[in-house]
């Protein structure tokens, strides 16, 4: 028991605010987005997603607080003003086991979600 209340509360650090579901579509998106380029600037997730600024700002600073995203190195601006901060996937926030088992061989791997 004393461990089902561990995982109850790594669990519970994913999920969004008053509900049961971890990530919306929109999350979703962003998070493979930030995944496959290996981080962008909201700017860029806008873009790409067609969601609009002030929805990417929301969706980055929600996955920034559940410890999913956070804040990477400034981009080089593309125009005037201040330059943009990328945001990358949170090294150990989430990883991934594969585990193969066979009549000849074992294998497992851990990853982080990056990679």
């Amino acid at each position: 028991m004393k461990h089902q209340a561990k995982w109850n509360t790594v669990a519970s650090s994913f999920l969004r605010r008053q509900s049961l579901v971890v990530a919306s579509n929109n999350e979703r998106q962003v998070l493979e987005l930030v995944r496959r380029h290996n981080g962008a600037s909201r700017a860029q997730l806008a873009r790409w997603t067609s969601i609009t600024n002030q929805s990417i700002s929301r969706i980055t600073a929600d996955l920034i607080a559940r410890g999913l995203c956070e804040f990477g190195e400034a981009m080089p601006a593309a125009s005037k003003g201040p330059a943009a901060l990328s945001v990358h996937l949170a090294p150990s926030a989430v990883y991934t086991i594969g585990v193969i088992v066979d009549d000849r061989c074992g294998f497992d791997r851990l990853d982080e979600l990056r990679g």
